[in-house]
């Protein structure tokens, strides 16, 4: 009798945290190299997309976090998997990504 396997697609989230130029965006470029279809969110990227950014810094870094984290949860429902580095040291921006990461029912963070 022929035996039967599942096979269980998981997504990844990887948060790499730490002070600037420390590598963790350098890391996550090379991390999605491995990776089809893998998102690598940079959160400063999305802050820069949105007008008048320079001129309401906090408010953009609030709306930019914002933006990633529902970037990250419809690509992570997608089944595709994302890296963002970032420093994240204020409260307001580290609670969403908690969130998200009890949403999917375990935390993968790192740091170079």
């Amino acid at each position: 009798m022929p035996s039967r396997s599942t096979v269980i697609a998981v997504q990844s989230l990887i948060l790499l945290n730490g002070p600037p130029s420390s590598g963790k965006s350098t890391l996550a470029r090379r991390w999605v190299v491995g990776h089809p279809l893998a998102l690598n969110l940079d959160i400063d990227v999305v802050r820069g997309l949105l007008g008048g950014w320079v001129e309401t810094p906090h408010e953009s870094g609030v709306a930019a976090c914002r933006l990633a984290i529902a970037m990250a949860t419809t690509h992570l429902a997608d089944g595709h998997d994302v890296i963002v580095s970032q420093f994240l040291a204020q409260e307001q921006f580290t609670s969403g990504w908690t969130t998200l990461h009890g949403r999917l029912g375990r935390a993968s963070s790192r740091s170079p």
